[in-house]
């Protein structure tokens, strides 16, 4: 089960050409949103909430691609502000008194900056530092914080597809919402900037009963950019620690993802030589999309056809599968 593999640079290059339609249509979707306290799939989530959680995501990685965060500092004042819950003192005391009473949500700092936001979160794995970052901005952020959604998208898709031309998709940007000291490779952050913005704006139109096909080819380019790097990065080490493995993920049409286990040592690499692996699993992309960030279910997407294991050790795949979170 041979996969059509492209390079990094060429991954890289389609990213960068099929941000602004899909941030054009991600706009469009949330653009339509009529009652922004409908819950969403996400549990705890309205679909207003998945909107200021996007909104500020595709900045904030144009903004790690740029090399500048000061737009963030901007954008968190606005959120607080909207619908006047900046100025309203009230307003600021219910955020912070429903914050304080949700034990997984810590109080909002005073300052207003984003600056602020990161200096609060604590030194933690990445999936609950990134889930500290997001209780605390959803509870800053006033009620019509939703509706500059729109607008920010597209301004961050032009301002990553400008701050990219000519680079290095190897080359690190700091992204200190995963920790203060993290780099992530430019490719990443393309890829992580797709995938935001196409799961998000899923999550939005399943909400609002609006039609949100995902590309396969956008699929594919969010397993190649982001998977690799993030993978590691999101593995349970308790997990980990009891399970010694070499897989080969096969994204049809795309990239292969080896991922090596070996007790609590986790390593990915992209497109990995003939080397034996004890599993193989060949992946529809979009089913292997929604199926591992939780929008799908896995055993469905199996049954069907679009994930089959192989191998001398076809069983070890959804132990690789339970192994990874995504943030």
């Amino acid at each position: 089960m041979l996969s059509t593999r492209t390079s990094l640079a060429e991954d890289f290059a389609a990213a960068r050409a099929v941000i602004p339609n899909l941030a054009d249509r991600a706009s469009e979707v949330f653009a339509r949103i009529r009652e922004p306290r409908a819950a969403s799939p996400l549990p705890g989530w309205t679909v207003g909430d998945v909107a200021v959680h996007l909104g500020l995501a595709c900045s904030a990685y144009a903004a790690a691609a740029v090399g500048d965060f000061g737009v963030l500092d901007r954008i968190s004042a606005e959120n607080a502000a909207a619908d006047g819950a900046a100025e309203n003192p009230a307003a600021v005391a219910k955020n912070a008194a429903d914050a304080e009473n949700n034990a997984t949500t810590p109080k909002p700092p005073a300052g207003l900056g984003f600056d602020a936001l990161i200096a609060a979160l604590p030194d933690a794995a990445v999936i609950d530092r990134v889930g500290e970052l997001n209780a605390l901005t959803l509870a800053r952020s006033g009620p019509d914080a939703y509706r500059a959604t729109p607008a920010r998208i597209k301004a961050a898709a032009e301002a990553i597809v400008a701050a990219t031309a000519g680079r290095d998709p190897a080359e690190p940007c700091r992204a200190p919402w995963f920790g203060e000291d993290v780099r992530l490779r430019l490719g990443t952050v393309a890829g992580l900037f797709l995938s935001e913005t196409l799961l998000h704006t899923l999550d939005a139109a399943r909400a609002s009963h609006q039609k949100w096909p995902v590309p396969p080819g956008t699929a594919r380019l969010i397993a190649s950019l982001a998977f690799p790097e993030m993978m590691p990065r999101t593995a349970d080490p308790e997990r980990a620690a009891k399970l010694h493995a070499v897989v080969h993920l096969h994204l049809r049409g795309g990239v292969t993802i080896g991922v090596d286990v070996d007790g609590a040592k986790v390593q990915t690499v992209r497109d990995p030589g003939p080397g034996r692996a004890d599993c193989h699993v060949s992946m529809d992309p979009v089913a292997f999309l929604l199926a591992s960030t939780g929008r799908a279910s896995r055993n469905r997407q199996i049954a069907a056809g679009r994930m089959i294991p192989y191998g001398r050790k076809p069983w070890l795949a959804p132990q690789i599968a339970r192994l990874f979170g995504f943030p």
